[in-house]
């Protein structure tokens, strides 16, 4: 398996910490007149969605890294002696002690647009060929773009929102209890309908990647086909999946969620013309028409973005 190294700091792949390391200093490159091409804006939604508002103030509002809640509005509210009161929690919250909380609606932080792969951009990967290990010529960059909140029944990019949650949508629990992490968020939504979107498809020959197998479909979206989506790789100004992934020989450094599109073999594509897919591992740069997409965040891992193919060209 292959290590990827930024500032002698392995990038472990598919990371579930929700913590980032802000580096410092000069961007590492490999010549200096080698310019990391700029395709980095800064995405906003073009829908009109309420951002979670900094200003919220009041008796049960706590701040969760940088941005603020009100505990009066959960629809949840769960400690180790069962259900609290806003103000237990509060109280909990301030002691650094264990609770959950879960709201109705979701949230999401637009991405920053990053999106760098082994094919167009190959000077962002700096490979050392007397070692398994690859460099990153780029510093692992900051989102500072506001939570985003939306709801069951919103239509986003022409897709509908469907909560997967039976009524309960984004929850945190503080001070994890099992030792995993001292915070956990979890949420799990559907986009109904169809979109078409353009990126790079890749069918998986190896399995040397954690939970890659042969002939899983992978696709890494455009920046513009995404911008208006509620999905990202940050979330509360943390990670929830590592900004380095790749399958074979592809590798990708972006904040925008790959999608997992099931595998060449599955059953449900017995009447898709999935031909326009190589069976080789190859890269291909398609037009993919997709439909079901689910986006969850569960407790103990990363985000897991899924959608089933119903065109490719």
């Amino acid at each position: 398996m292959r290590k990827i190294i930024k500032n002698s700091i392995i990038v472990s792949l598919l990371a579930m910490s929700l913590s980032l390391a802000a580096c410092s200093g000069e961007d590492d490159r490999a010549n200096d007149n080698n310019a990391i091409p700029d395709n980095t804006p800064v995405t906003t939604p073009s829908v009109i969605l309420e951002t979670i508002d900094d200003e919220l103030s009041g008796d049960f509002v706590v701040d969760v890294r940088g941005t603020k809640f009100n505990l009066a509005d959960a629809v949840s509210l769960i400690g180790d002696e069962g259900e609290l009161t806003p103000e237990q929690a509060v109280q909990k919250h301030n002691n650094d002690e264990y609770y959950s909380a879960q709201w109705d609606f979701m949230l999401y932080q637009p991405s920053l647009g990053i999106n760098y792969n082994s094919l167009d951009n190959p000077e962002v990967f700096i490979d050392d060929p007397n070692t398994v290990n690859i460099e990153i010529a780029l510093e692992p960059p900051v989102n500072t773009n506001p939570m985003v909140k939306f709801n069951d029944g919103d239509v986003l990019n022409g897709l509908t929102v469907k909560n997967l949650n039976d009524g309960y949508g984004f929850g945190y629990t503080y001070h994890f209890p099992d030792g995993f992490s001292d915070f956990s968020v979890s949420m799990g939504y559907e986009l109904v309908g169809e979109t078409t979107m353009s990126g790079y498809v890749i069918a998986a020959m190896s399995d040397d990647v954690v939970y890659v197998y042969p002939g899983d479909i992978y696709f890494f979206p455009d920046t513009e086909s995404v911008k208006d989506f509620p999905l990202s790789k940050t979330f509360l100004g943390n990670m929830r999946d590592d900004y380095v992934f790749w399958v074979d020989d592809f590798l990708t450094y972006t904040d925008i969620p790959l999608f997992h599109l099931g595998a060449l073999t599955d059953e449900e594509y017995r009447d898709v013309d999935l031909r326009a897919i190589p069976d080789d591992g190859t890269p291909i740069r398609v037009e993919v028409t997709l439909t079901d997409i689910k986006v969850g965040y569960p407790a103990k891992g990363g985000l897991r973005v899924t959608a089933r193919i119903v065109g490719i060209k």
